[in-house]
């Protein structure tokens, strides 16, 4: 990918014109050999288990497309509409099946490229275990999931964890990891457990390789609140969070979020990595309660 500015990407992402009070001098990033990555909860759970959504839940997700695959086929038509044509699309929650197969046909051409768990049982209705999916146009090598060891309620059922690949862009070896945390859960060891098994797997794939690392995903730890950054920086060391809040005005990744700063969603970059992220918002409320975000890799 040539030099872009992230400015560019953002404003024709979002729709939002110049997209606020944004300071072009910082939304670039620099080197010649550049990596976009779109990352996004999206949240497509199988029809049954839709209609066991509790009240409260039902009315958060009331405005998304039920079908299944109806919401995938849209979210697809948006994937391949992207105005920054990112190099590696990375999501999470995508529990349905056929909601994948879907996803995987309407994509093939654009991204031949996939890696994904094993469904659990055989029938249609099965979940797709983690829900983590990597959509590449570039060939995926060495595919590892490492398992989440802790977990609460349906959170440990659906075999969250954390999923790594590596590739080859420009001539330079990249490792991407994409992730999704315990979400809630009154047990304070959770996440930060989770973080260190990420913090494992990355360790594992990137030991002495001089490789471009990153990891991005639904981290369900809150950017504002006091103990969230230092949690992530304990234990997942060496994270720099390459967010980027001169480059939009959308700061918040839970569509329905009452904090408008809050982000649980994050793209960080290993070992110097430069690179920029910021909040984009291209599918709207009716494929994700979550906004996406983008970011920009640099691989000199």
């Amino acid at each position: 990918m040539s030099r872009v500015k992230l400015i560019a990407i953002i404003a024709a992402l979002t729709a939002c014109g110049a997209c606020g009070e944004v300071d072009e001098t910082s939304c670039d990033v620099v080197g010649q050999r550049q990596l976009s990555v779109y990352s996004n909860n999206v949240g497509i759970f199988p029809e049954w288990l839709v209609k066991l959504y509790p009240d409260s839940l039902k009315k958060k997700k009331d405005k998304v497309i039920k079908d299944e695959e109806q919401r995938a086929e849209a979210l697809a038509k948006v994937l391949l509409s992207l105005e920054g044509d990112p190099d590696l699309i990375l999501l999470q929650e995508i529990w349905s099946i056929k909601a994948r197969d879907v996803l995987i046909k309407k994509l093939e051409v654009e991204y031949p490229h996939k890696a994904h768990q094993p469904q659990l049982g055989a029938l249609p209705s099965a979940l797709q275990p983690s829900g983590l999916m990597i959509f590449s146009k570039h060939a995926l090598r060495d595919y590892r999931f490492k398992l989440f060891t802790m977990g609460v309620d349906v959170d440990k059922i659906s075999q969250k964890g954390v999923m790594g690949v590596k590739l080859t862009v420009g001539g330079r070896e990249v490792v991407a990891f994409t992730t999704h945390l315990q979400a809630g859960s009154k047990d304070p060891a959770v996440k930060p457990d989770q973080l260190k098994e990420c913090a494992g797997l990355v360790s594992s794939m990137t030991k002495n390789s001089g490789a471009v690392s990153f990891i991005a995903g639904d981290f369900n730890i809150s950017s504002t609140s006091a103990a969230g950054p230092t949690m992530i920086a304990t234990n997942l060391p060496g994270a720099t969070d390459a967010y980027a809040a001169s480059c939009s005005s959308i700061k918040k990744t839970g569509r329905y979020d009452d904090n408008p700063a809050k982000r649980i969603d994050y793209l960080f970059t290993f070992g110097g990595v430069q690179a920029l992220s910021t909040v984009i918002d291209p599918a709207g409320e009716t494929i994700s309660d979550h906004l996406a975000v983008w970011g920009i890799v640099s691989l000199d």
